[in-house]
């Protein structure tokens, strides 16, 4: 199910991505550069696993290696972070959502999501 899920989300999104309309500017995607060049750790500089850091300002983990799909979430103050999913090194910021809790609630959130998404199936 989980594969079924992703498989849809990235094709919606190539779909999306790959129109024919090159002369427009109001591209719903925005465009990431990975800060080591995409070289290492998966292409995207992001380590696999769900170990990211409870207290740090930004956590980042894959949901899918061969899709190269992560989530990125960006702390802007004690309670409050903005949730974004990534294909490679495209967003969609129309899909980008804030969310409001304590940094546990969240973080317990974002752990479960990232096990989930990284269990064997």
């Amino acid at each position: 199910m989980k594969k079924l899920m992703i498989a849809a989300l990235a094709a919606a999104a190539c779909f999306t991505a790959c129109s024919d309309d090159k002369s427009s500017s109001t591209a719903p995607f925005q465009q990431l550069t990975p800060s080591n060049g995409g070289e290492q750790n998966n292409g995207l500089g992001i380590e696999p696993g769900c170990n990211f850091d409870i207290n740090a300002n930004e956590w980042k983990f894959i949901t899918d290696e061969g899709w190269k799909m992560y989530e990125v979430y960006t702390w802007t103050d004690d309670t409050t972070v903005k949730h974004a999913t990534w294909m490679g090194t495209y967003n969609n910021p129309d899909k980008d959502e804030i969310l409001t809790g304590t940094r546990e609630e969240i973080y317990q959130k974002a752990k479960s999501y990232c096990e989930l998404m990284n269990s064997a199936d």
